[in-house]
C-alpha cells in the first residue's frame, strides 16, 4: 500500500474514546497531529497520518481500523487497572508512557524466554523482619549490595536490581516519547510476576537512586499491582502509610546503622553538615538530607537541627549537577539498561527480529548508530 494512499473506514468512536481517555478534543488532536479537523473528522486519513494518530496515543495503526469501542479490560492490563492514581490515565502523554513501559517489558521478557525457556524470572525476597530495619537489612543481603567495595552510584544500584530481574527505566532528558512531562512525577512501579518494571524520573543522581529505592520498597513490601509517586511522597513530614513505609525503607537499604555509624563528629551548626557527611554521601550516592533524616529517626539530631538544615538545603541541592552528557547512540542504554540493550541486539544478530523492530524498541535509533550502540551496551 502506498503511503500516500487514503485509507477509509478508521474507526472514528475509537479516536473519540481516545481522546476522551486523553482529555483532548478532536479540534485539539487535529492541531496537535497537523491535519485536518474535516479529515479527521471524515474517517479517511493517509497512511502516515494514520501513523501519526496511532504513535499519539501509543497504539499500532490497526487499533483504530477495528470495529467496535475499547473494551478497558482489553486495553489496559490488571495493573493498569488498579492504578492507585487513576486520575493520572487522563493525562494522554503519561498513559501512552504507561503502556509502552509494559509494551517494551513484555517484548524483553518473550526475548528472553526464546533465548533461554530456563530463564530465571523475578522472584521476591522474603522479608521475615519483624521491623521494616530488619527488612531492609534482608533486602540488602539479597541485592548484594554489602558486597560491593567501590564508590556507588545510580549504574551500580540499577545493575544489582536487573541482576534481580527487575526491569529498570530512567526517562530521557530530551524530547521524545520517554521523556516525562507529568509534573511532580519522580517514579512509579509497575507489579509483574516475570518482570516487575521501575521507572525514574531523571534528575540528579542521588534523587534517582533514593526513588529507585522507593519504588523497590513499595513492589517489596506493599500489593498494590502499581503505584505512581511524586514529590511529596518523599517528603520527610509523611508519617504515615506505604509512602512512609517506602521512604524509611529506603533509607535503611541506602544507609544501615553500621555505615550510619561513620558519619563521626555531628557538628553543632547546620551549615556544616553538607562538609561533615558530604564524602558518605558522595560514596553512597545518597544527599545529606537522607543522612539527616536517618540520624534523625536514630535520635541523633535534633528536628530543630534538621529543620534548619533545609532552610539552606536546596541551595545545596542546586549545586549538584546532572550525570553526564547524552550522545544519541548511549540513550537507549540509559533509558533501558544494558542488559535489555544486549537482549534486542541479540535477537537482532540471531535474525530473530528484524532492524525496524529492533529500531522501534531501542527508541527508534537509526541504523548509522547501531554499531556505536553495540559497543557502548558491551561496555562494564
Amino acid at each position: 500500500m502506498a503511503k500516500s494512499e487514503t485509507i477509509t473506514g478508521i474507526n472514528l468512536e475509537r479516536v473519540s474514546w481516545c481522546c476522551m481517555e486523553a482529555g483532548i478534543s478532536i479540534p485539539e488532536l487535529a492541531g496537535v497531529l497537523k491535519i485536518t479537523r474535516q479529515g479527521l473528522e471524515s474517517g479517511a486519513l493517509t497512511f502516515r497520518q494514520l501513523q501519526k494518530l496511532a504513535n499519539h496515543f501509543g497504539y499500532g495503526v490497526l487499533f483504530f481500523l477495528e470495529k467496535g469501542v475499547p473494551q478497558p479490560e482489553r486495553v489496559y492490563s490488571p495493573a493498569f487497572r488498579t492504578l492507585v492514581n487513576q486520575d493520572m490515565l487522563r493525562d494522554g502523554k503519561l498513559s501512552k508512557l504507561l503502556r509502552n513501559l509494559e509494551k517494551h517489558r513484555d517484548f524483553y521478557v518473550n526475548l528472553l524466554e526464546e533465548n533461554d525457556p530456563n530463564a530465571p524470572l523475578f522472584e521476591p525476597p522474603k522479608l521475615t523482619g519483624e521491623t521494616l530495619k530488619g527488612k531492609a537489612l534482608e533486602a540488602r543481603k539479597w541485592l548484594g549490595i554489602d558486597g560491593v567495595s567501590t564508590r556507588l552510584d545510580f549504574k551500580a544500584y540499577r545493575k544489582l536490581l536487573e541482576r534481580k530481574q527487575l526491569f529498570v527505566l530512567l526517562s530521557s532528558g530530551y524530547q521524545g516519547q520517554w521523556r516525562v512531562e507529568t509534573e511532580g512525577l519522580e517514579g512509579f512501579s509497575i507489579r509483574g510476576e516475570k518482570m516487575p518494571i521501575i521507572f525514574v524520573r531523571k534528575t540528579h543522581e542521588k534523587r534517582q537512586v533514593f526513588t529507585l529505592f522507593h519504588e523497590l520498597g513499595h513492589l517489596l513490601l506493599h500489593d498494590d499491582r502499581a503505584r505512581m509517586d511524586f514529590g511529596g511522597n518523599f517528603s520527610s513530614h509523611i508519617h504515615s502509610g506505604k509512602e512512609k513505609e517506602a521512604n524509611s525503607f529506603a533509607g535503611y537499604c541506602l544507609l544501615p546503622d553500621k555505615l550510619l555509624d561513620e558519619v563521626g563528629t555531628i557538628p553543632k551548626s547546620a551549615t556544616d553538615y553538607d562538609d561533615a557527611f558530604g564524602a558518605l554521601g558522595r560514596h553512597l550516592c545518597v544527599s545529606v538530607e537522607v543522612i539527616l533524616v536517618r540520624l534523625l529517626r536514630e535520635g541523633k539530631i535534633r528536628p530543630a537541627d534538621y529543620d534548619a538544615y533545609k532552610e539552606i538545603g536546596p541551595v545545596a541541592a542546586k549545586q549538584q549537577a546532572a550525570d553526564g552528557s547524552r550522545q544519541r547512540h548511549t540513550e537507549p542504554v540509559r533509558i533501558f539498561g544494558a542488559p535489555y540493550v544486549q537482549a534486542v541486539l541479540s535477537a537482532l544478530n540471531d535474525e530473530r527480529i528484524t532492524l525496524n523492530k529492533a529500531s522501534d524498541f531501542l527508541d527508534r535509533i537509526k541504523l548509522k548508530q547501531f554499531e556505536a550502540l553495540r559497543g557502548h551496551a558491551l561496555r562494564p
